[in-house]
């Protein structure tokens, strides 16, 4: 939509999520750090 005009689009946010298999997943990169993944067996 902003390539089609002059204005910018702001106050947007936008995310993008997966569902995964937790087995072998140790942490999860975020933009701040890595956080641990608990294990809940």
């Amino acid at each position: 939509m902003e390539t089609m005009s002059a204005l910018p689009i702001e106050e947007k946010v936008a995310m993008a999520m997966a569902v995964i298999p937790r087995e072998g997943v140790r942490t999860i990169r975020s933009g701040t750090g890595n956080i641990k993944v608990m294990d809940f067996k």
